[in-house]
């Protein structure tokens, strides 16, 4: 059972990194087309992180 929250704990960390990478990935590249900017403004507003 150990095991099982161990890795459900690393799938989330995981997960938080790989949207972290795609949020910069859209925010390095949104002037370079409108569907960019647009993705990115949705990606904001989606996983919009409240400090």
């Amino acid at each position: 059972m150990e095991t099982e929250q161990y890795e459900t704990s690393e799938n989330m960390k995981q997960f938080f990194q790989n949207l972290e990478k795609i949020k910069l990935f859209l925010q390095e590249h949104a002037n370079e087309h409108p569907k960019l900017q647009e993705a990115f403004d949705m990606f904001d507003k989606t996983f919009k992180v409240e400090d």
